[in-house]
């Protein structure tokens, strides 16, 4: 959870949380890839949009649209890249429900960047083979994740931080 000390170059997103049982067991297969691999720990998640510039306004979203909750996730695959952020991670299906979800956490009108719904499972520049060599075997058995609830994130990459708010 975030402390109270704030930089000027935190932002904050929303996340889509698991279960906790799915939580847990992702949770468990970052760890281990982590320990091969380094990197910054961070909760298991699926972004949602973001960044706002403070904490208030994604809070006030989230008390506004629990009513789409939960949200079954479709995983097409389990994707490598060299892309720091968006290189090692389950993709899922941009179904329906989930864009209602994206689509309410607009403020005034502003959009924020499109991108293929994903949740990472590791931050790292590291070779896309190398990623490969250090998925978990179980994270190939998966079929579907749920998205239970919402929350605030804190996030500054400078810092490696990636916490909730």
């Amino acid at each position: 959870m975030l402390n109270g000390n704030l930089s000027s170059e935190d932002v904050f997103w929303i996340w889509g949380m698991l279960g906790p049982q799915q939580a847990s067991a992702l949770r468990a297969s970052m760890a281990q890839i982590r320990t091969r691999l380094g990197g910054p720990g961070f909760s298991p998640h699926v972004t949602i949009c973001g960044p706002y510039g403070n904490a208030k306004e994604p809070r006030s979203i989230i008390s506004n649209v629990s009513e789409l909750l939960p949200i079954n996730l479709e995983i097409l695959k389990v994707g490598f890249s060299e892309s720091e952020f968006e290189g090692f991670a389950i993709w899922f299906e941009n179904s329906e429900p989930l864009k209602r979800l994206r689509l309410a956490c607009t403020i005034n009108g502003r959009k924020f960047r499109a991108f293929q719904p994903h949740l990472s499972l590791h931050y790292g520049l590291e070779p896309a083979g190398v990623k490969e060599k250090a998925v978990q075997p179980e994270i190939y058995d998966l079929e579907r994740l749920t998205i239970e609830g919402l929350a605030v994130a804190c996030v500054n990459e400078a810092e490696s931080k990636w916490v909730l708010a």
